[in-house]
C-alpha cells in the first residue's frame, strides 16, 4: 500500500515587506482630482458603504431578488460621523426604501463623465 506524502510550505515575512503603496488619485494638469470616467458600484457599497450583514428584502415574495448581500464596507474605520438627525434619516430611508428609493421606481441612474472636465467646469451626463 502506497501512501501519498503532502507537504505544506509556511513562510514568515518581516512586517512591512508586503505593504501596498498608498493610493494616489489621478490629477488633471492644474492638480485637481481627475473625475473623468464611468462611475459604477461593483461591490456591496451599492447597499451600504458601511459593513453590513445580509438582510431579507422588503417584499418576502421576491425572495433573494430584493435581498441585501453582506458586505465589508468601504470606509476606513467603517464609521461615518453622522449627526443624530442624519443617522435617523439614514434609518428612515432604509425603512422606506420600497416607496422612496428612486431605483425601485426604475429611475436607474449612472454618471458617465468622459473627457468632459476642464479646469473650470465638470459636465456630468446622466
Amino acid at each position: 500500500m502506497m501512501r501519498s506524502k503532502r507537504s505544506i510550505a509556511v513562510g514568515l515575512w518581516p512586517a512591512g515587506i508586503c505593504q501596498a503603496a498608498a493610493y494616489e488619485a489621478p490629477r488633471v494638469a492644474d492638480g485637481k482630482p481627475n473625475l473623468n470616467g464611468i462611475w459604477q458600484t461593483l461591490n456591496t457599497a451599492n447597499w451600504d458603504i458601511q459593513g453590513h450583514a445580509a438582510q431579507s428584502g422588503p417584499v418576502v415574495a421576491l425572495g433573494a431578488a430584493g435581498a441585501v448581500p453582506a458586505g465589508p464596507g468601504v470606509l476606513e474605520g467603517d464609521e461615518i460621523p453622522y449627526k443624530p438627525d442624519a443617522a435617523r434619516k439614514k434609518k428612515e430611508n432604509f425603512a422606506d426604501r420600497l416607496t422612496a428609493n428612486p431605483e425601485i421606481k426604475c429611475y436607474v441612474y449612472a454618471v458617465s463623465v468622459s473627457d468632459l472636465q476642464t479646469s473650470k467646469y465638470i459636465l456630468m451626463a446622466y
